[in-house]
């Protein structure tokens, strides 16, 4: 078994070893590879092709230059020896020198297709054939006045006869010739045209596989860091990607976790800082509240009525400032999971209706019409009941601080996919669409274009966003620019 383990631990520790090297190339580099070897392979076969089309040209040329030459001589050859041989029988019957100039003519171009024959003769039967050809041919070119001029005619009959046949035997064992040629130039084009195609395919494939496990590569790491930018940008710095590669991605992936880790640091010290600012400012506050009170129910003497105005206004800001604080507080305890929820089943009705009570009186004072709408009586849910209030009461005073006087303001409930949705609609400015996310930021205040001593601190909507989540809900608004907005949000009937 040890040995059967040692005998695949070389290519898997050789794999390992390709792999790490792949992981410390950069993109340029890996790009460069595999460029190179797609352009390494359409070489190879461009050169395989190449050396191929040399070998069937000289296939082709040795046919034509060569092969079919010769057979064409031996066909010239034939011709002039019939030729020849009425020119020699007309001589020998009649002894007519006209007939043996034209038999000597006939000669001369046979002596001449004769060397062509040697000289493109490439085999040592076909050179046989051919020496065995002249002897005969030689002997019937000596032309004698014969006695017996019929023997002579039988004699020459039968050499005309062999020179035919031996050039016919040539011109067989030729065409034998060219049909292995003609199936070596089938085979080897085929072959070719196959191994073509063969590495073509290879080459595709590995194009396509190389750009696609490239593509993943690069796409799916930013992919994820555009993700966890998302994140990062919704106020979670608690992220990190963990990429193996040292390319251009790697090193982007590490300067993102390092961004992330100081980002996380810089929140927390910017958290501590306000936790710590907003306790040290309490217990002056306070002082400062209890000493204005004093002031007001006339203890340390009696006060003139400006006096009394002067310190309405100061206790009124003091409420505000202290009211921030505690806001400050909450949030901080909240992002640190500090704050305790008590989830027991109770009646969201009953919260909903004392919020509106609540709030009133003081949309009555802005002659604003606050109407609540619940048709049936929503059912009984697990929550924090002063938690939910504290969410009602902020989106009743946001929705009556930006309504305009004479307006109106609408709380409507409904339950819905085993969920109980909640509505406070207005008909106040508006937010502009773009606005519509950032308002849940904490500090985040939208530029309104209304009075300044209208704008709030920035964390009240952010403290109802952590609320209703904890109560594994969701909150939203939904607004059209100078007419009205609507904060709407949901909490499920039941958790888990």
């Amino acid at each position: 078994m040890a040995a059967y383990i040692k005998q695949f631990s070389i290519p898997f520790s050789f794999t390992k070893r390709i792999k790490n090297l792949w992981l410390n190339l950069s993109i340029y580099q890996k790009m460069i590879i595999g460029y190179m070897l797609i352009v390494i392979m359409v070489v190879a076969v461009s050169i395989y092709t190449i050396t191929i089309l040399f070998k069937l040209n000289a296939i082709s040329s040795s046919i034509l230059s060569r092969d079919i030459a010769l057979i064409d001589i031996n066909k010239r050859m034939i011709n002039s020896l019939l030729s020849q041989d009425r020119s020699k029988e007309n001589y020998l019957l009649l002894g007519d020198e006209v007939f043996l100039n034209a038999f000597q003519e006939k000669k001369r171009e046979m002596i001449k297709d004769l060397s062509s024959l040697e000289r493109l003769a490439d085999t040592q039967k076909e050179r046989d054939e051919i020496e065995f050809f002249k002897r005969l041919y030689f002997d019937y070119t000596n032309v004698k006045e014969a006695a017996d001029i019929d023997a002579q005619k039988i004699k020459n009959s039968r050499q005309i006869d062999d020179m035919i046949k031996t050039l016919e035997g040539i011109n067989l064992y030729r065409e034998g010739v060219i049909n292995k040629k003609t199936e070596n130039f089938k085979e080897t084009g085929g072959n070719a045209a196959r191994l073509s195609l063969i590495i073509s395919m290879i080459a595709f494939v590995f194009g396509i596989t190389f750009a696609f496990f490239v593509t993943i590569s690069i796409s799916k790491p930013i992919e994820r860091l555009k993700q966890e930018t998302t994140n990062i940008a919704k106020g979670d710095f608690n992220r990190r990607i963990d990429i193996d590669s040292k390319d251009e991605i790697g090193e982007l992936a590490a300067a993102f976790n390092t961004m992330c880790y100081k980002l996380n640091e810089l929140e927390r010290l910017k958290s501590d800082f306000i936790t710590n600012i907003s306790h040290e400012f309490r217990t002056p506050l306070t002082s400062l509240k209890e000493a204005n009170k004093l002031l007001l129910d006339g203890i340390a003497g009696e006060t003139t009525e400006k006096q009394q105005r002067l310190l309405k206004i100061i206790k009124e800001e003091g409420d505000k400032l202290i009211k921030m604080i505690n806001n400050l507080l909450d949030l901080s305890k909240m992002e640190a999971g500090m704050i305790k929820y008590n989830f027991v089943p109770s009646d969201i009705n009953i919260v909903i209706e004392k919020a509106v009570n609540e709030i009133r009186l003081l949309a009555e004072r802005k002659s604003i019409d606050l109407k609540l709408e619940i048709k049936d009586r929503l059912p009984i849910i697990p929550m924090d009941s002063e938690k939910i209030q504290q969410v009602m009461i902020n989106l009743l005073s946001n929705a009556v601080k930006f309504t305009h006087e004479g307006g109106k303001i609408i709380v409507k409930a409904h339950t819905e996919d085993s969920n109980i949705y909640v509505a406070v609609k207005d008909t106040g400015i508006g937010i502009a669409k773009e606005n519509l996310q950032k308002i849940f930021d904490k500090f985040q205040q939208v530029d309104t274009g209304i009075n300044h001593k209208l704008r709030g601190t920035g964390l009240g909507l952010s403290i109802a966003k952590h609320i209703i989540e904890t109560h594994h809900g969701k909150i939203w608004a939904e607004s059209r620019l100078g007419k009205s907005s609507s904060f709407i949000f949901i909490l499920p009937i039941k958790i888990g």
